[in-house]
């Protein structure tokens, strides 16, 4: 991946942040190990995320035994639909979107059937720390945000979220991250998703990465990507803002969604956020910090 930076920014080739440069010269300068779990354990977050006023989606259910799930088809009967995600997991793994047009019945996104069992099984999953490295996890069930209509239609399946990146309560670069059908409707960037560079000023889309190539139009929406106005930009950076000023971590992705309904809510914030920010801005982030 540092290959397709380097080879996309030879404008400034210097200015590109390695892993090597992220890892030592940012992450363990500005990020205390022991603030890690703050932003690694997504129950843990949205308590801190709750706690300075910064929307979150709705929590149905935890889920931290076995025997709990015993329970499980009765607690989400009267969900139409749910996201299920491991309290420790990353970069996307392990996270599951399920619709349920009547009670017991699920379908992911993609349309596969999933059964009771199935469900059961999955979460159980979860809690043995499949998506955690082995370690012993917590199941998060929470309501399924659905994006502004607006962006809804840039992006394969609906999905798409946005990343600003900011470094000792200075915003460093944005991006907004779209799914594809190759990515099965997710929005992460490894798993074939699109990266979309955004103007910090405007919130306005500038360039757009597909893997290593330079792309302008959704290869299965069709839709154009540069030139794009985010609607609620101000409110994006309001929110990203008050939890860079409030985190003890200060190096961080700030990971949102503009909700159809509420408007722009926090996903998550990652403590060792990603290089890939660079490619769809075409720009490094040493010329920025």
């Amino acid at each position: 991946m540092l290959k397709h930076f380097v080879q996309s920014l030879l404008n400034a080739p210097d200015s590109v942040v390695g892993l090597n440069q992220r890892n030592f010269g940012l992450i363990s300068k500005l990020n205390h190990r022991r603030d890690y779990q703050l932003a690694n354990d997504k129950i843990l977050a949205k308590d801190f995320l709750g706690r300075i006023g910064v929307p979150t989606a709705e929590t149905y259910h935890v889920y931290t035994a076995l025997f709990e799930l015993d329970s499980v088809i009765e607690d989400l009967k009267n969900y139409s639909n749910f996201v299920i995600k491991p309290a420790n997991g990353s970069r996307g793994n392990g996270i599951l979107i399920l619709e349920q047009p009547e009670p017991g019945k699920y379908f992911s996104l993609s349309g596969k059937n999933y059964t009771q069992a199935e469900l059961k099984y999955f979460i159980a999953s979860i809690i043995f720390g499949k998506f955690s490295m082995g370690q012993q996890d917590q199941a998060l069930i929470e309501r399924m945000l659905v994006p502004d209509s607006r962006i809804k239609s840039l992006s394969y399946g609906g999905f798409s979220d946005i990343r600003v990146l900011i470094s000792q309560e200075k915003f460093i670069l944005a991006m907004l991250r779209l799914a594809t059908k190759a990515s099965d409707g997710k929005a992460n960037l490894h798993q074939g998703g699109i990266g979309v560079g955004v103007d910090l000023q405007t919130g306005v889309t500038t360039h757009a990465i597909l893997k290593d190539r330079q792309i302008q139009i959704h290869p299965d929406t069709k839709a154009e990507l540069i030139g794009f106005m985010l609607p609620e930009w101000n409110r994006i950076l309001e929110l990203s803002r008050l939890i860079a000023e409030q985190c003890p971590l200060k190096y961080i992705g700030v990971d949102l969604i503009i909700d159809d309904r509420e408007g722009p809510m926090v996903i998550e914030f990652n403590a060792r956020p990603g290089l890939e920010i660079q490619n769809a801005n075409q720009i490094g982030i040493m010329d920025l910090l």
